[in-house]
């Protein structure tokens, strides 16, 4: 799934957590959610994971070019 990267970050910094932070509520590694970041891509788990954790909808994070 495409995701919007700048959003995922802004949300991340608004609520002061590091990327170790919000991989550790994702349960995946700071790794991993430095490449979502970068790259833009997740799994659909991951990003409705996200959502979650930053008590966003999903459609916040969804890639401007995504396919619908």
């Amino acid at each position: 799934m495409s995701v919007s990267a700048n959003p995922i970050r802004q949300a991340r910094k608004e609520r002061n957590w590091t990327l170790d932070d919000l991989a550790a509520r994702l349960k995946i590694s700071s790794g991993q959610m430095s490449r979502i970041e970068r790259n833009g891509t997740t799994s659909l788990e991951h990003a409705l994971t996200l959502s979650e954790a930053l008590g966003l909808p999903v459609q916040t994070f969804r890639a401007r070019d995504a396919v619908q």
